[in-house]
């Protein structure tokens, strides 16, 4: 993937597009059929260089694809720094597993019986729409194309604030 990478970034260089335009097409399908591995960096590398190309619709693929969970997206999570109750009066308990349901949806099945860490940084709070921000895990793909999710508040994905548009 690597290797195909920097040769399209060569050709794109020279500005060979329109002078080898089955080349870059040939290596975007090639490309397309690694989707699901493609690092973040090698997508936001892959979308630059089509893009400087004037080729864009040939990487059209990378839009559809699921975000991939790198750490250059996602926030890393900390357990509680002490010991009691966060805001929503679930246990904080340093040192101790983060509950995997309060992680995933935000809420604690177990409630305040749950032998499991609920931090605060964890707590689930909405955007101006109505739609969860988790900044911990991937931003909702189809939120971020569509501006809208059918899932609402249940979405376990991040939705974060649309960014004020100039015009």
């Amino acid at each position: 993937v690597d290797q195909g990478l920097e040769v399209v970034a060569a050709l794109a260089g020279l500005n060979a597009a329109g002078a080898l335009p089955e080349v870059f097409a040939s290596a975007a399908r090639a490309l397309q059929a690694s989707g699901e591995r493609l690092t973040s960096a090698q997508r936001k590398l892959l979308k630059e260089v089509y893009a400087a190309a004037g080729r864009e619709r040939d990487v059209s693929f990378l839009s559809f694809l699921v975000p991939t969970g790198d750490e250059s997206q996602t926030h890393k999570v900390k357990g509680s720094s002490e010991e009691g109750f966060n805001s929503e009066g679930l246990p904080t308990r340093p040192g101790v597993r983060v509950c995997e349901n309060y992680y995933k949806t935000g809420t604690c099945k177990m409630g305040r019986l749950c032998r499991m860490d609920h931090p605060e940084a964890l707590r689930v709070v909405m955007n101006s729409e109505g739609f969860p921000i988790r900044p911990w895990v991937q931003a909702c793909t189809y939120y971020a194309r569509m501006g809208t999710c059918d899932f609402r508040k249940t979405c376990k994905w991040h939705h974060p604030e649309k960014k004020a548009s100039h015009g």
